[in-house]
């Protein structure tokens, strides 16, 4: 059975994995090749999740991803910068017809898919989210005032 585009890019976010990862599964079953990539951020101002430890903990992290990809007959495309541009740029260096990811649940992350769509869409390029990397979606458990639960801080006196 043909599949639905020649090439398609995977891009990988929080979910370095190739088991068990939604949009890896969709790309592989749509594409009759995948590009496998990550985005490394090029933000260097400092905060707690910007330390050498989890600088660290994220190079091992795409080495085993990477290795993984190897094993399969993949190799993994490390990039920095902006992803929704880079991604586009990605698509059109490459030509491939739809990019793949799953879709991460905070504000920030959001924004990046709503740009990355955006872009994919004024230009011809299929772009597929997938639900992955929490068990619900903030809107999906709701309050009884149909709203989504927020976070109180605790404050110890």
């Amino acid at each position: 059975m043909p599949r639905e585009f020649p090439l398609a890019i995977h891009w990988f976010r929080r979910d370095l994995r190739t088991l068990d990862n939604t949009a890896l599964h969709h790309a592989s079953k749509a594409a009759d090749e995948v590009i496998p990539v990550y985005f490394v951020s090029d933000w260097k101002d400092e905060h707690l999740w910007t330390g050498p430890n989890r600088q660290s903990f994220l190079c091992d992290s795409l080495a085993s991803l990477d290795k993984n990809l190897r094993a399969i007959d993949g190799r993994l495309i490390i990039r920095s910068g902006d992803a929704d541009e880079n991604l586009i740029r990605l698509a059109e260096e490459t030509g491939a017809q739809a990019i793949f990811y799953n879709q991460d649940p905070d504000p920030f992350g959001k924004s990046i898919e709503g740009r990355l769509e955006r872009a994919s869409e004024s230009r011809g390029i299929v772009c597929r989210g997938f639900h992955d990397v929490t068990l619900h979606t903030p809107d999906e458990v709701l309050t009884r005032g149909d709203d989504p639960y927020r976070r109180r801080l605790m404050v110890l006196r």
